[in-house]
């Protein structure tokens, strides 16, 4: 899978993640296919609610999983690596569910 890190200060979020689609569709050689975690950085710079606000756009208008980090606040970066991990095992799980000898 593809992760995503969009600056969350930006004011053309939604935007900026529309360019990155663009560029894979159009360079992408199937990268685009793949499944995405969208990470908002740099959370400490702006209010929690602007944050939940920004996920639940984000979410809606690309149907993607949505994480918040930021360096100041180590259980953020726990919380994204947990993400990672859980996905990882997915991943694996679907694919030895579609393997058979």
């Amino acid at each position: 899978f593809l992760l995503h890190f969009l600056d969350c200060s930006q004011k053309r979020i939604l935007n900026n993640y529309e360019v990155i689609r663009s560029e894979l569709v159009k360079h992408g050689s199937g990268l685009e296919e793949k499944k995405e975690i969208i990470v908002l950085t740099k959370s400490d710079l702006i209010d929690e609610d602007k944050i939940k606000v920004i996920t639940k756009k984000l979410e809606k208008k690309f149907n993607k999983k949505i994480s918040s980090i930021s360096i100041n606040d180590i259980n953020s970066l726990i919380t994204l690596k947990n993400l990672l991990l859980s996905e990882k095992n997915k991943n694996k799980e679907s694919v030895l569910k579609k393997w058979s000898p």
